[in-house]
């Protein structure tokens, strides 16, 4: 049987998946994001993003990223910055004029 080799990861041909669906999926084993697949095998953005959903849809799986927390490809977001603003209120000093 034919298989696809990608990095570390093996994927056999024939069972469900196109070829260039196959080598996306691998890739996104992989940890690369759509962006780096699009650069590697020079398709379009839209192209790699249809080739993952549709493998997602035949494979049955809900999420891309469809690992446990422990797994290597985990990614931690980064805690956003907090941006404080300041605003100083500055009042023009009324002036009266007091007649006696």
């Amino acid at each position: 049987m034919d298989t696809i080799t990608s990095g570390s990861w093996m994927g056999y041909l024939g069972r469900s998946l196109a070829p260039r669906e196959l080598e996306c999926v691998l890739d996104v084993a992989q940890g690369m994001t759509s962006k780096q697949i699009v650069r590697h095998y020079c398709i379009s953005q839209s192209g790699v993003e249809k080739r993952i959903a549709a493998a997602m849809f035949k494979l049955e799986v809900p999420r891309r990223a469809a690992t446990d927390d422990s797994g290597p490809m985990r990614r931690d977001r980064r805690v956003p910055d907090r941006r404080i603003a300041q605003v100083r209120v500055l009042r023009k000093a009324k002036s009266f004029d007091y007649h006696a």
